[in-house]
């Protein structure tokens, strides 16, 4: 890691994979007729949506995050120039001090208290910030609840984070699937996270927190050698992230754009105009787009599609073949069992009743349905603020959407069949 300031920088003994760098793909539909005067897509006299560049000057963060923040200017390139470095300013401020404090990997004191630290100091009372200590809680409340989600789930999702590092590179061999062992070692996981008696998170007065773990969890750690986090926001990371910037973008005003991750989460601003989501599918190896959701005004999703080994990004998911069968390797995980799940190439929820982490909770909840009969029990109790696609692996050429999407919907693929429910 190099910065201007390595002294003050502490490295948590947790390795750090810099994964999952693959920005979902996104059109931005403007209602009046803008004309692109230049191959870098500004607008004529400067007007249009623009990235914010998140970069560090001071070199103490380490950035590994695929979150991508675009807004809108008005006005001339002078004045779109200066407006974007006001934001970016913002932006980068913003996201500094959220993810030094979510970052599970690497421990950013002095600066920041952050879930590095508490992972790294065992059985200690911890002060952190109102934010921290109320994401913390937050995300603790969720795990208590039945819907695939654990904070205490770290384990299995850096597990998964150097077997698809490995997978993108071509190296199946400790696939679960092949190798036994590691099907054995996942399986261990999921029963060490899903017992409650081998952790524990304390929230006490003044902002104070303890995590502590059980005997048998430290025993177990250290039999497998284990460098993993015992914490992590995981799946929820880049939402709670988003929707703290969002939250401090529109305090100051900026409430046309959106936030987007790598995995297709996001949410769109309160003045926002209209947003192009992409839907792929996959024949055997090879992805492609067939449609588009065009969604309007402010509102959140979540769109995962399960197969992205083809955009070649180093650790994001692969596709295994195996006994002519293709298998889809992500980041989709069941906690029951540790596995990947890939009953579902794509699934896609968009709510502008519920929040950003509500949306992307609900789709991992999804992860664990592997059958008709679960998949209709969920359909016939899914909320009424979400609106949903489902595209099943097995079903590759049905699309299943919400009868409050069909509008939204463009299909330029004539051997798709739409499915309303």
């Amino acid at each position: 890691m190099e910065n201007n300031n390595n002294s003050s920088i502490k490295l948590s003994k947790h390795k750090h994979l810099d994964l999952f760098i693959i920005l979902f793909f996104v059109t931005v539909a403007i209602a009046t007729a803008l004309i692109t005067c230049s191959v870098l897509g500004v607008f004529e006299n400067g007007t249009g949506y623009y990235a914010l560049e998140l970069v560090d000057t001071t070199g103490q963060v380490k950035y590994a995050t695929g979150i991508e923040c675009n807004l809108f200017f008005k006005g001339n390139g002078f004045e779109v120039n200066s407006k974007k470095k006001k934001a970016t300013n913002l932006y980068n401020e913003r996201m500094k001090y959220i993810y030094m404090q979510t970052s599970a990997y690497i421990d950013y004191s002095p600066y920041a208290t952050g879930i590095a630290y508490i992972n790294n100091n065992l059985d200690r009372d911890i002060i952190v910030t109102d934010t921290l200590y109320n994401i913390l809680k937050d995300a603790y409340q969720k795990s208590l609840l039945d819907n695939n989600y654990s904070i205490f789930a770290a384990p299995i999702y850096h597990e998964w984070d150097i077997l698809l590092y490995s997978g993108t590179l071509g190296e199946y061999d400790n696939d679960p699937l092949i190798y036994e062992e590691e099907m054995n070692y996942l399986n261990d996981l999921a029963n060490i996270v899903n017992d409650t008696n081998n952790y524990s998170l304390l929230f006490k007065d003044n902002n104070t927190v303890n995590l502590s773990i059980s005997e048998t969890y430290r025993e177990f750690r250290e039999t497998h050698e284990m460098d993993s986090p015992i914490i992590s926001l995981n799946v929820l990371e880049n939402a709670y992230q988003m929707n703290y910037v969002s939250q401090e973008l529109e305090k100051e005003g900026y409430k046309n754009g959106y936030l987007i991750d790598e995995y297709g989460s996001g949410i769109a601003l309160s003045n926002f105009s209209s947003l192009n989501l992409e839907l792929f599918n996959i024949t055997d190896d090879e992805s492609q787009s067939y449609g588009y959701l065009e969604e309007k005004g402010s509102y959140v999703f979540s769109f995962n599609h399960h197969f992205l080994a083809t955009s070649k990004q180093i650790g994001t998911c692969y596709t295994l073949e195996h006994e002519e069968e293709y298998y889809y390797r992500s980041s989709y995980i069941d906690l029951n069992n540790g596995l990947s799940s890939d009953y579902y190439l794509f699934t896609g929820l968009i709510s502008k009743q519920a929040s950003l982490l509500d949306v992307v909770l609900e789709n991992q909840s999804i992860a664990v349905i592997d059958d008709m009969i679960e998949e209709n029990e969920y359909l016939n109790n899914l909320d009424d603020r979400y609106q949903i696609c489902l595209l099943k692996k097995n079903d590759g050429k049905t699309l299943k959407v919400s009868e409050s999407l069909i509008n939204d919907l463009t299909i330029y693929k004539n051997d798709y069949t739409i499915v309303i429910i």
